[in-house]
């Protein structure tokens, strides 16, 4: 049973779908996690919680206004779940079957695939390789959210950051420098 949400296959489609129904399982409650504290520190906030070469899980904090700049998860399988709050989200696949990376000078060819508001609590979203894999969030309200990636990220598969130019139906997403501290707005 394959079943996808503007575009975006969602877990049950997958061989892992019991990892989605435990996702999904979770509350903000259960947590227990220290929101006035990260009210306080006015910044957005990465809890790591497990990581292995095979899997990362991590909780994301993000105060209103403030977003994750385009970004990829090359090769790589992600649950993302909102737990807490309204966010923005906006998601790209690759045009082609062929998914490389942009390199200095030639961008990737990509259309949108998602682009809406997500409110909590929210089903676990499945982003699959050139499905939906490089994207941008942008809180409306405080916000929480999971992400359980595998692979993880790691020396032969780094984190790229974009910039994306040309029309909705057909997009170049070009590659920019690492993003620093300052480009999370």
């Amino acid at each position: 049973y394959q079943r996808s949400v503007h575009g975006v296959r969602l877990l049950e489609a997958n061989p892992a779908a019991p990892l989605a129904a435990y996702v999904d399982a979770i509350s903000l409650e259960e947590l227990h996690l220290p929101l006035p504290a990260l009210r306080r520190s006015g910044c957005i906030v990465d809890i790591l919680v497990a990581q292995t070469p095979d899997f990362t899980v991590a909780l994301w904090f993000l105060p209103p206004g403030m977003g994750l700049p385009l970004h990829d998860h090359p090769g790589m399988h992600v649950l993302f779940r909102l737990l807490y709050g309204d966010l923005n989200y906006r998601s790209y696949s690759t045009c082609s079957s062929i998914s490389s990376p942009a390199t200095a000078g030639h961008p990737i060819n990509a259309r949108t695939a998602v682009d809406e508001v997500l409110a909590a609590p929210a089903a676990s979203l499945h982003i699959a390789p050139g499905t939906g894999d490089i994207h941008t969030l942008h809180a409306k309200t405080e916000c929480v959210f999971l992400d359980v990636m595998t692979p993880s990220y790691g020396p032969e598969r780094p984190c790229s950051y974009y910039r994306a130019t040309g029309s909705s139906d057909c997009l170049q997403l070009h590659r920019v420098p690492a993003c620093k501290a300052d480009c999370v707005t």
